[in-house]
């Protein structure tokens, strides 16, 4: 930054680019920076699990007809220093999440049911075989599991 002519001011940018190093060196130098931080990072999740967005009136984002989002703003810990965070829900993604999630559940409950009402006539490897093309799909790999003791 010290190569343009530009001595402070506030930078905007996405998710991608945000680390410690990089907020704290800018702040260093006396920018002000309004940015993501990156969904998987500890910090995120933490600030996230410990956050309940109501999706109400108050707390509603006006984004036209493109979908339905809740936002809430918070004083958090992150990146060494309590600082403001916005933390969002997109209740139609949220949904569909749940809905996805809720069908393969379903699905894997009615092939274990299955699998425990005939426990007696199956081998390891047969269960391994109806098992795992599920759990591909749901993104758990049971294959090396043990299923049996």
């Amino acid at each position: 930054m010290n190569d343009f002519p530009i001595n402070e001011g506030t930078l905007i940018w996405d998710r991608e680019n945000t680390s410690q190093k990089t907020v704290t060196t800018l702040e260093k130098y006396g920018w002000e920076l309004i940015c993501g931080v990156a969904k998987r990072s500890k910090e995120a999740i933490d600030i996230v699990s410990t956050t309940d967005v109501i999706p109400n009136l108050e707390n509603h984002v006006p984004c036209g007809k493109k979908g339905h989002i809740y936002a809430i703003q918070k004083t958090a810990k992150l990146f060494g220093k309590e600082r403001n965070v916005v933390v969002y829900l997109n209740l139609d993604k949220s949904t569909r999440c749940m809905a996805e999630r809720n069908y393969k559940l379903n699905e894997i409950s009615e092939k274990l049911k299955n699998l425990q009402d005939n426990k007696d006539e199956l081998s390891s490897e047969s269960v391994k075989k109806m098992v795992n093309p599920i759990s591909v799909r749901s993104k758990f790999n049971l294959y090396n599991s043990k299923l049996y003791n």
